[in-house]
């Protein structure tokens, strides 16, 4: 059973429902002996902790930001409108003689809407005798989602990790499902005699010209000669990783030509759990290499 969800941030409330029963109240925390003291100082924690306060958390990022502050949106569909921006200022007068000093200047810009800051807090709770950071409870509804999506991010982005607990304290947990995307050959190294079988069986699929350029790519990674060969399923078909376990890198390469070649560093067996969107869009590839007259260079640079 898990517990724990990490990561950064989060674009919807995906990662929350296997905790969350529909319309049941919760609140997101940590037990604070278990938060980093650096994370727990830069959120503006309160010393010496005290149960029942509450603070505002510090700007760690957009989302804390919006909450303390509030956000613009700039409105490009009217008239620029006249804004004075107060400066300090040196000038001549008419005679020649010097003069400085604080002076408004007008300028023109776009319109902006005001969006006020969400001011979600942060309280200090024993829980099971234990003292928690934690947010306000929320409820799992549909009418309070982008609520619960703000509180959600504005933790992760603080601490990079929470816990779920129910209105009595309880950590909620979620059944830790494996997920079986890959097929992993044996293990063993690959050069390109040894893996070009594998994915031609997977490029048969594609014309002479687009074979080519695949098959180029991939017998320029099997160069190095990985020792880890999956091939994707499902949703990832057409995906292939190359693993480097000595190098502890392991590189994502597809037969889609317009895609392009991302370096992991992270272990095998954590990459293989993340979703394709994860694993593309979370940032969390040590490099993305563009399919362009440096490709292999930049390829030969970061494996060797």
């Amino acid at each position: 059973m898990n517990n724990r969800i990490k990561q950064g941030s989060a674009r919807s409330l995906a990662p929350l429902r296997p905790f969350i029963p529909e319309n049941a109240a919760y609140f997101i925390g940590l037990p604070i002996d278990e938060i980093d003291p650096a994370l727990l100082v830069r959120s503006g924690c309160p010393a010496p902790l005290t149960p029942g306060d509450a603070f505002l958390p510090r700007v760690a990022g957009p989302n804390t930001h919006f909450n303390a502050h509030g956000r613009e949106e700039i409105l490009k569909d009217g008239k620029k409108e006249t804004i004075y921006r107060m400066v300090n200022s040196s000038w001549n007068d008419w005679h020649g003689n010097p003069h400085s000093g604080i002076v408004s200047r007008p300028y023109e810009r776009w319109p902006r809407f005001q969006y006020p800051a969400r001011n979600e807090h942060f309280r200090i709770l024993t829980v099971r005798d234990k003292l928690f950071l934690a947010s306000d409870h929320c409820r799992f509804t549909a009418a309070e989602q982008e609520r619960n999506l703000h509180v959600f991010n504005i933790f992760l982005e603080s601490f990079g990790e929470c816990e779920i607990l129910d209105t009595h304290g309880a950590i909620q947990t979620a059944p830790r499902i494996r997920k079986n995307n890959w097929d992993m050959l044996p293990p063993g190294k690959y050069p390109w005699d040894k893996a070009k079988a594998a994915i031609q069986k997977i490029t048969s699929q594609l014309t002479q010209d687009e074979q080519a350029v695949i098959e180029h790519r991939m017998e320029r990674i099997s160069r190095h000669r990985p020792d880890t060969l999956a091939l994707g399923r499902g949703g990832f078909h057409g995906y292939f990783a190359f693993g480097f376990s000595t190098r502890k890198l392991f590189v994502l390469e597809s037969i889609h030509l317009d895609n392009a070649t991302y370096i992991f560093g992270s272990d095998w067996e954590n990459l293989s759990q993340l979703s394709k969107g994860e694993i593309l869009n979370g940032g969390l590839q040590k490099e993305r290499i563009v399919h362009d007259s440096r490709w292999q260079a930049r390829l030969n640079r970061t494996i060797a």
